[in-house]
């Protein structure tokens, strides 16, 4: 019975040597490559720069490009399934955003998740800053963004973190920020599906920190909250 005792104390003892160890050689291999992973992501959205150093500006974390004036910043807010995640690289100086990549989403897969598509990512490439609106057609003028065929909301949150990320930036750097209204958040069910137009008041921002949600729609007695309305239609956007 000792024996057994001792045996089991012994291995339990050397497991716990070989865990620490494992994660003593794994741990920065693992940071190392989170490191690589960032910088990918970081480059991805600043054209002509090949490195970038961290810098904090008016509490924002911002990625500043070596090439002067590329800044990338990520940004955060509601979508409909849930907070979305993006970055976006831009000229603050020029006042001209490069690109924008989401990084990640709850969004419906086939519907809101096409917000990571490169056709729904064109939308921002080398555009001027400004109001961006959503439309349902093709976009003929720079500050318009098509929106995604049974995902309005998902498209409507995206063009407004978006508005919010280029005037966080303006502000960083000493500007003032631009006039915007927040893009109307669509309520009810799938607008492909019904045709239907139902939208909330549009809110100006003046700061470009803050994403105001939570109108109520009194056609469909459905409250936008967030996170995110669920509609009628079970799910669709």
């Amino acid at each position: 019975m000792k024996k057994s005792i001792l045996t089991l104390t012994i291995l339990g003892i050397i497991s716990a040597l070989l865990l620490s160890f494992v994660y003593q050689l794994t741990t920065p291999l693992i940071a190392e490559r989170q490191d690589q992973d960032k910088k990918g992501v970081v480059l991805a959205v600043l054209p002509e720069s090949s490195n970038y150093r961290v810098v904090e500006k008016n509490g924002v974390t911002l990625y500043e490009g070596n090439k002067e004036g590329e800044v990338a910043m990520i940004a955060s807010g509601p979508g409909f399934g849930g907070t979305i995640e993006l970055i976006v690289g831009a000229n603050p100086f020029l006042r001209q955003i490069y690109a924008v990549k989401v990084l990640s989403h709850s969004e419906t897969p086939g519907l809101g998740s096409h917000i990571t598509g490169e056709e729904f990512e064109k939308n921002f490439i080398n555009k001027p800053f400004g109001d961006y609106q959503v439309v349902k057609r093709p976009a003929v003028d720079p500050l318009e963004v098509e929106v995604i065929t049974g995902a309005t909301v998902s498209t409507e949150m995206v063009v407004n973190i978006v508005k919010n990320a280029m005037n966080q930036m303006l502000v960083a750097y000493g500007f003032n920020p631009i006039d915007v209204t927040s893009a109307p958040i669509t309520t009810g069910a799938t607008d492909a599906t019904t045709g239907a137009t139902d939208t909330t008041g549009s809110a100006t921002v003046t700061t470009g920190a803050t994403v105001t949600t939570g109108a109520t729609d009194t056609a469909t007695s459905a409250t936008d909250t967030s996170t995110g309305a669920s509609s009628a239609g079970g799910g669709e956007e």
